[in-house]
Protein backbone atom coordinates (compact mmCIF):
# COMPACT_ATOMS: atom_id res chain seq x y z
CA UNK A 1 0.00 0.00 0.00
CA UNK A 2 1.21 3.18 -0.88
CA UNK A 3 2.15 5.42 2.28
CA UNK A 4 0.78 9.03 -0.10
CA UNK A 5 -1.74 10.08 -2.53
CA UNK A 6 0.92 11.61 -4.78
CA UNK A 7 4.41 13.28 -4.31
CA UNK A 8 4.88 16.40 -6.80
CA UNK A 9 8.27 17.38 -7.38
CA UNK A 10 8.37 20.83 -9.15
CA UNK A 11 11.30 22.09 -11.30
CA UNK A 12 10.07 25.04 -9.77
CA UNK A 13 10.76 24.46 -6.44
CA UNK A 14 14.19 23.14 -6.66
CA UNK A 15 16.12 24.03 -4.19
CA UNK A 16 19.90 23.59 -5.84
CA UNK A 17 22.00 21.61 -7.61
CA UNK A 18 23.27 18.27 -5.98
CA UNK A 19 26.75 16.77 -6.68
CA UNK A 20 29.78 17.87 -8.08
CA UNK A 21 32.21 16.65 -10.60
CA UNK A 22 32.95 12.80 -9.77
CA UNK A 23 31.45 14.29 -6.18
CA UNK A 24 29.01 13.23 -3.69
CA UNK A 25 26.00 12.60 -5.32
CA UNK A 26 27.34 10.83 -8.75
CA UNK A 27 24.50 7.95 -8.92
CA UNK A 28 26.76 4.97 -10.81
CA UNK A 29 25.59 1.79 -12.30
CA UNK A 30 26.12 -1.34 -14.29
CA UNK A 31 24.02 -3.67 -13.97
CA UNK A 32 25.09 -7.87 -15.54
CA UNK A 33 22.56 -10.30 -17.42
CA UNK A 34 20.60 -12.01 -14.28
CA UNK A 35 18.37 -14.76 -14.19
CA UNK A 36 15.41 -13.52 -11.62
CA UNK A 37 11.99 -13.62 -10.69
CA UNK A 38 8.91 -11.90 -10.63
CA UNK A 39 5.73 -12.37 -8.44
CA UNK A 40 2.73 -10.20 -8.51
CA UNK A 41 0.81 -8.77 -5.60
CA UNK A 42 -1.80 -7.21 -6.69
CA UNK A 43 -1.23 -3.85 -6.90
CA UNK A 44 2.08 -4.09 -8.03
CA UNK A 45 4.83 -6.32 -9.52
CA UNK A 46 8.02 -7.40 -7.65
CA UNK A 47 11.05 -8.57 -8.93
CA UNK A 48 13.65 -10.30 -7.09
CA UNK A 49 17.50 -10.84 -7.94
CA UNK A 50 17.70 -8.82 -10.90
CA UNK A 51 20.11 -6.78 -9.84
CA UNK A 52 22.68 -9.36 -7.66
CA UNK A 53 25.66 -8.91 -9.60
CA UNK A 54 25.34 -5.50 -10.70
CA UNK A 55 27.75 -2.04 -9.28
CA UNK A 56 25.54 0.76 -7.80
CA UNK A 57 26.46 3.50 -5.97
CA UNK A 58 25.46 6.90 -5.09
CA UNK A 59 27.64 9.48 -3.80
CA UNK A 60 30.89 6.62 -3.69
CA UNK A 61 28.74 5.05 -1.37
CA UNK A 62 28.30 1.24 -3.06
CA UNK A 63 24.70 0.16 -2.18
CA UNK A 64 23.12 -3.35 -1.49
CA UNK A 65 19.94 -4.42 -2.44
CA UNK A 66 17.75 -3.93 -0.27
CA UNK A 67 14.11 -6.30 1.09
CA UNK A 68 12.02 -5.13 -1.79
CA UNK A 69 14.14 -5.48 -4.73
CA UNK A 70 12.25 -3.88 -7.69
CA UNK A 71 8.88 -3.03 -8.06
CA UNK A 72 6.53 -1.92 -10.67
CA UNK A 73 3.41 0.29 -10.21
CA UNK A 74 1.25 2.05 -12.65
CA UNK A 75 0.53 4.94 -12.43
CA UNK A 76 3.16 6.45 -11.51
CA UNK A 77 3.90 7.89 -7.60
CA UNK A 78 5.63 10.57 -8.33
CA UNK A 79 3.97 13.25 -10.93
CA UNK A 80 7.07 15.87 -12.53
CA UNK A 81 5.70 19.02 -12.55
CA UNK A 82 7.72 20.95 -15.38
CA UNK A 83 6.66 24.11 -17.35
CA UNK A 84 3.02 23.15 -16.18
CA UNK A 85 3.06 19.88 -17.97
CA UNK A 86 2.46 17.13 -15.67
CA UNK A 87 3.10 12.99 -15.86
CA UNK A 88 -0.09 13.02 -17.92
CA UNK A 89 1.41 15.69 -20.74
CA UNK A 90 4.21 13.30 -20.56
CA UNK A 91 2.91 10.26 -21.16
CA UNK A 92 4.32 9.07 -17.83
CA UNK A 93 2.15 5.88 -16.97
CA UNK A 94 3.96 3.96 -14.53
CA UNK A 95 6.70 3.68 -12.35
CA UNK A 96 9.87 1.10 -11.28
CA UNK A 97 11.09 1.53 -7.66
CA UNK A 98 14.52 -0.17 -6.70
CA UNK A 99 15.04 -0.40 -2.94
CA UNK A 100 18.56 -0.15 -1.32
CA UNK A 101 20.33 0.03 1.73
CA UNK A 102 23.69 2.40 2.31
CA UNK A 103 26.32 1.20 4.21
CA UNK A 104 24.95 2.52 7.35
CA UNK A 105 21.38 0.19 6.90
CA UNK A 106 19.38 3.81 5.72
CA UNK A 107 17.13 2.89 2.69
CA UNK A 108 17.57 4.28 -0.79
CA UNK A 109 14.96 4.29 -3.35
CA UNK A 110 15.73 4.87 -7.30
CA UNK A 111 12.36 5.75 -8.56
CA UNK A 112 12.23 5.32 -12.91
CA UNK A 113 9.25 6.95 -14.51
CA UNK A 114 7.85 5.20 -17.35
CA UNK A 115 7.11 6.73 -20.65
CA UNK A 116 4.27 5.15 -22.96
CA UNK A 117 6.24 5.26 -26.65
CA UNK A 118 5.44 2.79 -29.53
CA UNK A 119 8.81 3.70 -30.43
CA UNK A 120 11.22 2.46 -28.36
CA UNK A 121 12.98 -1.00 -27.59
CA UNK A 122 9.92 -3.16 -25.64
CA UNK A 123 12.87 -5.63 -24.81
CA UNK A 124 13.04 -5.09 -21.33
CA UNK A 125 9.28 -5.80 -21.22
CA UNK A 126 8.68 -9.19 -22.94
CA UNK A 127 8.88 -10.54 -19.20
CA UNK A 128 5.29 -9.75 -18.15
CA UNK A 129 4.57 -13.06 -20.62
CA UNK A 130 5.38 -14.82 -17.87
CA UNK A 131 4.00 -13.53 -15.00
CA UNK A 132 1.26 -15.02 -13.20
CA UNK A 133 -2.74 -13.17 -12.66
CA UNK A 134 -3.52 -11.34 -9.71
CA UNK A 135 -4.51 -13.53 -6.49
CA UNK A 136 -0.80 -15.67 -7.01
CA UNK A 137 1.79 -14.28 -5.29
CA UNK A 138 3.90 -17.83 -7.01
CA UNK A 139 7.01 -16.26 -7.87
CA UNK A 140 8.19 -17.18 -11.88
CA UNK A 141 11.80 -17.51 -13.38
CA UNK A 142 12.36 -14.81 -15.93
CA UNK A 143 13.52 -16.48 -19.07
CA UNK A 144 13.81 -13.04 -21.53
CA UNK A 145 16.94 -13.80 -23.46
CA UNK A 146 20.15 -10.77 -21.67
CA UNK A 147 17.61 -9.58 -18.91
CA UNK A 148 19.32 -6.40 -17.34
CA UNK A 149 17.82 -3.61 -15.65
CA UNK A 150 20.36 -1.54 -17.64
CA UNK A 151 17.02 -1.53 -20.13
CA UNK A 152 15.55 0.48 -16.92
CA UNK A 153 18.18 2.64 -15.27
CA UNK A 154 18.91 4.75 -17.90
CA UNK A 155 21.49 7.86 -17.93
CA UNK A 156 19.08 10.71 -17.13
CA UNK A 157 19.46 13.94 -14.97
CA UNK A 158 17.54 13.13 -12.06
CA UNK A 159 16.08 14.72 -8.28
CA UNK A 160 17.17 13.75 -5.11
CA UNK A 161 15.16 14.78 -2.00
CA UNK A 162 14.71 12.96 1.99
CA UNK A 163 11.61 12.33 3.28
CA UNK A 164 9.26 9.62 3.87
CA UNK A 165 9.44 6.05 2.18
CA UNK A 166 6.45 6.74 -0.24
CA UNK A 167 5.31 3.10 0.03
CA UNK A 168 5.54 0.25 2.93
CA UNK A 169 9.18 -1.15 2.54
CA UNK A 170 7.92 -3.26 5.91
CA UNK A 171 6.69 -2.58 9.20
CA UNK A 172 5.85 0.92 9.58
CA UNK A 173 8.11 2.03 6.58
CA UNK A 174 5.72 4.84 6.10
CA UNK A 175 7.04 7.22 8.58
CA UNK A 176 10.56 5.85 7.81
CA UNK A 177 13.30 8.26 6.43
CA UNK A 178 14.61 7.44 3.34
CA UNK A 179 16.63 9.02 0.26
CA UNK A 180 14.90 8.79 -2.80
CA UNK A 181 16.51 9.48 -6.47
CA UNK A 182 14.09 10.12 -9.18
CA UNK A 183 14.91 10.42 -12.54
CA UNK A 184 13.78 13.05 -14.39
CA UNK A 185 10.68 11.55 -16.67
CA UNK A 186 11.21 14.63 -19.68
CA UNK A 187 14.65 13.36 -19.83
CA UNK A 188 14.90 11.51 -23.43
CA UNK A 189 16.95 8.51 -22.15
CA UNK A 190 13.67 7.82 -19.81
CA UNK A 191 12.74 4.21 -19.96
CA UNK A 192 9.54 3.52 -22.02
CA UNK A 193 6.85 1.19 -22.58
CA UNK A 194 5.17 0.46 -25.42
CA UNK A 195 0.81 0.56 -25.78
CA UNK A 196 0.90 -3.03 -26.11
CA UNK A 197 3.27 -4.05 -22.59
CA UNK A 198 1.11 -1.15 -21.04
CA UNK A 199 -1.92 -2.28 -21.46
CA UNK A 200 -0.26 -5.66 -20.30
CA UNK A 201 1.27 -4.90 -17.20
CA UNK A 202 -2.72 -3.07 -16.45
CA UNK A 203 -4.16 -6.19 -16.93
CA UNK A 204 -1.96 -7.76 -14.60
CA UNK A 205 -1.99 -5.23 -11.54
CA UNK A 206 -4.48 -2.90 -10.22
CA UNK A 207 -4.30 0.73 -9.81
CA UNK A 208 -1.80 1.15 -6.21
CA UNK A 209 -4.17 2.09 -3.05
CA UNK A 210 -3.71 4.29 -0.04
CA UNK A 211 -5.55 5.35 3.22
CA UNK A 212 -3.59 8.61 3.04
CA UNK A 213 -5.09 11.96 1.41
CA UNK A 214 -1.73 13.49 1.42
CA UNK A 215 0.21 15.01 -1.25
CA UNK A 216 3.34 15.45 -0.61
CA UNK A 217 5.48 17.89 -1.83
CA UNK A 218 9.20 18.02 -0.82
CA UNK A 219 10.75 20.95 0.48
CA UNK A 220 14.43 19.95 0.17
CA UNK A 221 14.04 18.78 -3.39
CA UNK A 222 17.49 18.87 -5.38
CA UNK A 223 18.92 18.50 -8.96
CA UNK A 224 22.03 16.66 -10.37
CA UNK A 225 22.16 17.68 -14.37
CA UNK A 226 25.04 15.67 -14.82
CA UNK A 227 22.56 12.06 -14.76
CA UNK A 228 23.22 9.33 -13.84
CA UNK A 229 26.29 7.56 -15.48
CA UNK A 230 28.20 4.13 -15.75
CA UNK A 231 31.47 3.05 -14.36
CA UNK A 232 34.27 5.17 -16.81
CA UNK A 233 31.81 7.19 -18.12
CA UNK A 234 33.54 10.70 -18.53
CA UNK A 235 31.47 13.26 -16.14
CA UNK A 236 32.50 16.55 -17.85
CA UNK A 237 32.46 19.67 -16.86
CA UNK A 238 29.77 20.34 -13.80
CA UNK A 239 28.28 23.47 -12.60
CA UNK A 240 26.87 21.59 -9.62
CA UNK A 241 27.08 21.87 -5.61
CA UNK A 242 27.59 19.70 -3.09
CA UNK A 243 24.78 18.29 -1.57
CA UNK A 244 25.70 17.86 2.16
CA UNK A 245 23.45 15.25 3.04
CA UNK A 246 24.91 12.62 1.10
CA UNK A 247 27.81 10.12 2.71
CA UNK A 248 30.73 10.08 0.54
CA UNK A 249 33.26 6.92 1.19
CA UNK A 250 36.20 5.56 -1.20
CA UNK A 251 34.55 2.36 -2.39
CA UNK A 252 33.98 3.66 -6.18
CA UNK A 253 36.61 6.18 -7.94
CA UNK A 254 35.16 8.85 -9.59
CA UNK A 255 35.88 8.80 -13.62
CA UNK A 256 38.15 11.60 -13.67
CA UNK A 257 40.21 10.13 -10.65
CA UNK A 258 43.18 10.15 -12.66
CA UNK A 259 43.15 13.75 -13.35
CA UNK A 260 42.63 14.15 -9.50
CA UNK A 261 45.97 12.42 -8.88
CA UNK A 262 47.68 14.34 -11.69
CA UNK A 263 46.45 17.75 -9.06
CA UNK A 264 47.68 15.79 -5.87
CA UNK A 265 50.93 16.35 -6.79
CA UNK A 266 51.27 19.86 -8.17
CA UNK A 267 52.54 21.17 -4.92
CA UNK A 268 55.68 20.36 -6.25
CA UNK A 269 55.69 23.03 -8.79
CA UNK A 270 55.98 26.35 -6.31
CA UNK A 271 58.43 24.16 -4.37
CA UNK A 272 60.55 23.95 -7.97
CA UNK A 273 60.16 27.82 -8.26
CA UNK A 274 61.77 28.36 -5.22
CA UNK A 275 64.77 26.58 -5.36
CA UNK A 276 64.91 28.36 -8.94
CA UNK A 277 64.92 31.86 -7.14
CA UNK A 278 67.33 30.68 -4.96
CA UNK A 279 69.60 29.77 -7.57
CA UNK A 280 69.04 33.18 -9.69
CA UNK A 281 69.79 35.04 -6.04
CA UNK A 282 73.28 32.90 -5.92
CA UNK A 283 74.17 34.17 -9.28
CA UNK A 284 72.95 37.45 -8.90
CA UNK A 285 75.52 37.59 -6.45
CA UNK A 286 78.69 35.81 -8.66
CA UNK A 287 77.92 38.24 -10.88
CA UNK A 288 77.69 41.46 -8.23
CA UNK A 289 81.41 40.27 -6.68
CA UNK A 290 82.99 39.06 -9.21
CA UNK A 291 85.34 40.68 -11.61
CA UNK A 292 85.98 38.34 -14.03
CA UNK A 293 84.36 39.27 -17.42
CA UNK A 294 83.87 35.32 -18.25
CA UNK A 295 82.14 34.49 -14.35
CA UNK A 296 79.86 37.74 -15.35
CA UNK A 297 78.62 36.11 -18.92
CA UNK A 298 78.30 32.46 -17.28
CA UNK A 299 76.12 34.68 -14.52
CA UNK A 300 74.26 36.12 -17.40
CA UNK A 301 73.88 32.86 -19.39
CA UNK A 302 72.33 31.42 -16.24
CA UNK A 303 70.00 33.74 -15.30
CA UNK A 304 68.80 33.66 -18.49
CA UNK A 305 68.10 30.10 -18.88
CA UNK A 306 66.58 29.95 -14.60
CA UNK A 307 64.21 32.47 -15.71
CA UNK A 308 63.32 31.38 -18.82
CA UNK A 309 62.84 28.09 -16.84
CA UNK A 310 60.75 29.95 -14.66
CA UNK A 311 58.56 31.13 -17.00
CA UNK A 312 57.63 27.48 -18.61
CA UNK A 313 56.66 26.58 -15.45
CA UNK A 314 54.43 29.26 -14.48
CA UNK A 315 52.47 28.45 -17.87
CA UNK A 316 52.49 24.68 -17.30
CA UNK A 317 51.25 25.55 -13.90
CA UNK A 318 48.76 27.73 -14.65
CA UNK A 319 47.22 25.59 -17.32
CA UNK A 320 46.90 22.53 -15.12
CA UNK A 321 45.04 24.19 -12.90
CA UNK A 322 42.79 26.12 -15.36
Amino acid sequence: MACVKEIKLNKDNIKGECGNKGGKCDLVYDYSVNTCTVSNHTTYLELIGCGNSGVISFGSNKLRIGLGNLRIYSPAIHNVIDDGLDNGSNNIVAEAILHYTDVNNKNVLICIPIKKDDTGNDGFWNFLNTVKPQGSKTATTINTTNFTLNNLVTNCQFFQYSGKSPFNINTDSCNKDVDIIVLDPTDGNIATISTKYLNMLNTLITTWTTKSTTISVPTDLFYNSQGAKKPGDNIGKSNVRILSKCIETSNVSPPDSKKQKIKAYLWIVPLVFLCILIIICIIYCISKYTSSPDKKTTSVILFVFAFITTLILIIVDIKNRS
